[in-house]
């Protein structure tokens, strides 16, 4: 049966259906950095991915930006953050350029230019669900899964604080992924994988009790949850301590796995 194209916006996001195709693509209007791009003089865009590092150690040593720019840049860094609701690639970069949120820096504006270079080559792009070439499941893929890691205290321009990172995936579609900061300070990569661990799970049992509710608590019984890591001690520490089916990824595996470039 032939399926009708289908397309409307809500909270400014835009569904679409093309004509013939069950799946559905979620995306933010691609002129929605424009007024950004303006406001910071970008007509030059870069491809490479930016490196923010270098950008942050220098504002271990420089004083805050003056008010007019710090207002310009809490502007431009809410479009950002709006528009990661939708784009998973740019959710550390966002996490790492809210560090200087309260007091920016002129290093925390040089990032900020950098990431606005790459988004301006960049705003093509849209989830897709489900992901490209998996349109046929087979009862393996109907479960959830759930990728977690930690990066133990990266940089002296976030005191320290280590990273957190998880991708959630239900029928080999993400349905959500978050890359943030630790609200304290850990003391060893174990420490800081727990701690990722621990918020990966919280988020798991969200949407596991959703499923509970869409699709009857049978259906997750029979498909539990699997947990994913690269960190195989963290498996021997906590054997028998969490009521998980666990196997061993990385959370790398899936990156951009459903977001398509918009023609």
């Amino acid at each position: 049966m032939s399926v009708g194209s289908l397309k409307f916006l809500i909270l400014g996001r835009t569904i679409l259906r093309e004509k013939g195709s069950s799946g559905l693509q979620l995306f933010v209007d691609q002129d929605c950095l424009n007024s950004a791009f303006q406001e910071y003089g970008i007509s030059k865009g870069s491809t490479a991915f930016p490196d923010l590092g270098p950008f942050l150690g220098q504002t271990l040593s420089e004083e805050p930006i003056s008010a007019e720019a710090h207002s310009k840049s809490r502007r431009v860094l809410g479009r950002l953050s709006w528009l990661a609701q939708t784009r998973q690639d740019i959710l550390i970069l966002i996490a790492m350029l809210s560090t200087g949120q309260s007091c920016p820096k002129p290093g925390h504006e040089k990032a900020l230019r950098a990431v606005l270079r790459f988004m301006l080559l960049h705003m093509k792009m849209s989830q897709k669900f489900p992901s490209p070439g998996l349109e046929d499941l087979s009862e393996k893929d109907i479960g959830l899964e759930v990728y977690s890691d930690a990066g133990f205290a990266p940089m002296q321009a976030t005191q320290r604080r280590s990273t957190t990172g998880c991708v959630i995936v239900f029928r080999r579609v993400v349905l959500k992924c978050f890359s943030r900061h630790q609200a304290s300070v850990t003391l060893s990569p174990c420490e800081a994988e727990l701690v990722a661990i621990q918020a990966a799970v919280q988020e798991a049992r969200c949407h596991n009790r959703f499923n509970e509710v869409m699709f009857t608590v049978a259906f997750c019984r029979q498909f539990p949850f699997q947990f994913h890591s690269e960190t195989i001690w963290i498996f021997n520490f906590l054997a028998g301590r969490m009521p998980l089916n666990c196997a061993l990824n990385t959370v790398g595996t899936f990156g951009r796995g459903n977001q398509v470039l918009l023609r």
